[in-house]
């Protein structure tokens, strides 16, 4: 009996615990449970934009300059110089920029400097002017860079941006490089003439003249010989002061042109080296 009994309290105190714990799961607070932390992997290939740099270029704007050098093959007498920069080889229609000077006759050289000369591909040429007249001459030293004269270059050949140097010319004495025989209408003798070489052949400026040769007349033809000192197309001209006027053309003065008066036809010369013609022409009685 008492083991009966004894077992009986037991299994009330069994499932007094029992209901304890299952009111005490019901009501209390849940037991921390184990949470697993996922970390999502993400593999990214990135995406890199370049953006080009672009080096520019500059662009240089030619700048004038000063072209200096040196004239060579001159003779041992002093006389003026002028040395031109131009666009082609013709003092007489115009030229860009020029340099004078004196050579003082020793040396057989001359040092020149050209200053502010624009920027661009020029011809460069020089002029001795023996007897100081301005006028190119038979006799008088010629020169242009990149030939030896009589010869020129077929193109400007003197690029100029900045200063440049060491633009040496050879110069040469001039030889005749037309001529011909006037024949006048009486006996000019003792009677002073002038020879024109003239671009448009109209005589109204001095301007476009290329040479001029003045001298007294022998008689009754004028035979001359000229110092054209470029490649040109020119007319010729001739008048003889009969009233020793100073001031000719006047009526009675003998004036006449090649080939035809009154406009005349034009001469070109390309080679420098001979004597080209003749240029035959006769002279009439100015009205």
């Amino acid at each position: 009996m008492k083991k009966t009994a004894l077992l009986f309290f037991v299994i009330v105190l069994i499932i007094s615990v029992l209901i304890s714990n299952c009111t005490q799961n019901s009501t209390g607070p849940e037991e921390p449970r184990n949470t697993a932390t996922i970390t999502p992997t993400f593999s990214v290939t990135p995406t890199v934009t370049v953006t080009p740099t672009v080096t520019a270029t500059p662009t240089s704007t030619p700048a004038p300059g000063t072209v200096s050098g040196t004239l060579s093959g001159l003779p041992a007498s002093p006389a003026p110089y002028t040395v031109y920069v131009d666009t082609d080889i013709n003092e007489a229609n115009g030229f860009i920029t020029s340099s004078a000077g004196v050579y003082n006759g020793s040396g057989g050289a001359q040092a020149y400097s050209v200053p502010s000369v624009p920027a661009g591909t020029h011809y460069i040429y020089a002029f001795l002017d023996l007897n100081s007249n301005t006028i190119p001459e038979v006799g008088e030293y010629f020169g242009v860079r990149g030939a030896a004269f009589p010869a020129y270059p077929g193109a400007a050949n003197v690029t100029v941006n900045g200063d440049i140097s060491a633009i040496d010319i050879t110069m040469a004495a001039g030889t005749a490089t037309a001529g011909g025989t006037i024949t006048l209408p009486g006996d000019g003798g003792g009677h002073n003439y002038n020879i024109v070489v003239d671009l448009d052949g109209s005589g109204a400026t001095t301007d476009d003249f290329v040479t001029v040769v003045s001298g007294t007349v022998s008689g009754p033809s004028l035979p001359y010989n000229l110092m054209v000192p470029f490649p040109i197309t020119f007319y010729v001209y001739a008048v003889v002061d009969m009233d020793n006027s100073g001031n000719a053309p006047n009526t009675g003065d003998f004036v006449g042109i090649y080939q035809v008066l009154p406009s005349g036809n034009p001469i070109t010369i390309t080679d420098l080296s001979i004597t080209n013609g003749p240029y035959d022409f006769t002279a009439i009685i100015m009205p």
